[in-house]
């Protein structure tokens, strides 16, 4: 079987989603800049907050609606709700005219807030989507390739959104880029509607090569096997919803919540307060041009995103997922150390752009390595996906209120020493997850994944394995 053949569907949908969050991160990088810009005082990091929350809510449901509207409908809603909270934050740009119409305040924080939770229920559903489709591309061989190779286009949205950012903010209206990143939010979503089906990651095996599996693997317990592999009822809206609950309070699952949280800390960081400390060594700036300083800055943040995904995605490739577990330390030490610097400058020059870029790198390398723990270590990958959202969600929703306190250096140069003492212990706790034998040589040497085989009939009532189209049921590779 070819190593990568998913990659133009893997190509197809990192480009949609490479679009689509030009738009998402830049609006939501400059949140909380633009909102006091306009009047509401620290209304952008309530904003981010609300939205990570319900971002939290959207992945808790994810796999039930995953599995009852499938991959397409989710990206697409994704995308919609992106677009409708990007058009929203013309509210707070227009604020003086529409108050000036006699519209009551407290109409224009509804509207703002009521889009936000739209958009959050809906992403955290997208990214959940996203994430399945990517690992139902993969195998084991190139797992950490296909993810490594999808975040990169993710995070070039950093350097597209930030620089198209620092054009328009420097040179035109606020209104302007708002309308700009909704067309573009738009054309992304368009694209979801003609995503394929990935093909299957070869079906050359044998009934026997299953049964050499059941036998012989040693986390096939009987009582799974009897009421997972031989099940054949359907699951419900609400089963889907209970069995990510379930996974996310298991044995198995414990040592890896921490790193699942810190992925919400890392992203309340660089949408929330990174962007604040850099401005706040502009004062002597105007307006325009402390916007187009501070994003230019934040640019190094998508590169650093894509350095840090090419790279962890070849190291779990070459050591596997626990070994990595020790760079992301390094990391995160690495990139507090480099915003407590900037900090006790306190001036813009090239540590801000070495700031942001370090802290790009850890933030992709440890969900890079998240990404490839959830999707092969684990029976299935909707369940594990939903979890991250899950927790990620929540965390940054905790953060991003805490960091709407942080005004002073002082409070911020103890804030960023707690963060990196939390995301050491943190990116630790992966190291003593219960990682599965890469996997089961059968005679044909080929590579049987365990997460593949939850069967809806026994394998004795399969006819022939020409008989099996869909591509989640079994999965081998080369």
């Amino acid at each position: 079987m070819p190593k990568y053949t998913n990659l133009g569907n893997v190509t197809y949908l990192s480009v949609g989603i490479l679009l689509l969050y030009m738009a998402q991160n830049s609006s939501a990088n400059i949140q909380s800049v633009i909102m006091e810009e306009n009047g509401f005082e620290q209304l952008g990091f309530f904003i981010l907050a609300v939205l990570y929350f319900f971002m939290g809510m959207g992945s808790l449901l994810s796999t039930a609606i995953i599995n009852k509207y499938g991959t397409r409908f989710c990206l697409v809603i994704g995308g919609v709700g992106n677009v409708q909270w990007i058009v929203s934050t013309l509210l707070a740009v227009y604020r003086e005219s529409i108050l000036a119409e006699g519209v009551p305040i407290g109409i224009i924080y509804c509207g703002l807030l009521l889009s936000t939770v739209i958009n959050g229920f809906t992403v955290g559903v997208l990214w959940a989507a996203a994430n399945q489709y990517i690992a139902d591309c993969s195998s084991d061989s190139n797992k950490g390739f296909f993810f490594s190779y999808f975040w990169s286009f993710y995070m070039t949205s950093q350097i597209f959104g930030n620089l198209i950012a620092a054009f328009v903010l420097g040179h035109l209206e606020q209104d302007n880029y708002f309308e700009i990143m909704a067309g573009v939010a738009s054309l992304a979503t368009l694209t979801f509607f003609f995503l394929k089906r990935p093909q299957p990651v070869g079906l050359q095996f044998s009934i026997n090569a299953l049964r050499l599996v059941e036998d012989s693997n040693d986390y096939t317990h009987p009582s799974f096997v009897s009421s997972s592999i031989y099940s054949t009822s359907q699951p419900t809206f609400w089963s889907d919803i209970k069995s990510v609950l379930i996974l996310l309070v298991s044995k198995k699952m414990r040592p890896l919540v921490p790193q699942l949280c810190w992925t919400g800390v890392s992203i309340a960081v660089y949408t929330g307060i990174l962007l604040p400390i850099i401005t706040d060594t502009l004062d002597d700036k105007d307006t325009s041009h402390k916007f187009e300083l501070s994003m230019l800055a934040m640019v190094s943040l998508g590169v650093g995103e894509i350095v840090g995904a090419i790279g962890m995605g070849m190291i779990v490739d070459k050591i596997g997922s626990k070994k990595s577990c020790w760079v992301n330390i390094f990391l995160v030490i690495l990139q507090t150390l480099a915003v407590l610097l900037f900090l006790y400058i306190d001036e813009y020059n090239w540590i801000a752009f070495m700031m942001t870029f370090l802290w790009g790198v850890q933030d992709s390398s440890i969900s890079i390595h998240l990404d490839a723990i959830l999707g092969f270590e684990f029976e299935t990958n909707k369940e594990p996906f939903a979890c991250d959202i899950l927790m990620e969600s929540i965390t940054a929703f905790s953060f991003e209120i805490l960091q709407s306190f942080m005004k002073t250096k002082y409070q911020r140069v103890i804030y960023i020493s707690a963060v990196g003492g939390i995301g050491v212990f943190c990116t630790l706790s992966s190291f003593f997850f219960e990682y599965k034998p890469d996997a089961i040589h059968v005679r044909d040497s080929g590579r049987i994944h365990r997460k593949s085989f939850i069967l809806n009939r026994a394998p004795e009532e399969v006819e022939s394995i020409d008989s099996i189209t869909d591509p989640n049921v079994y999965l081998i590779s080369s």
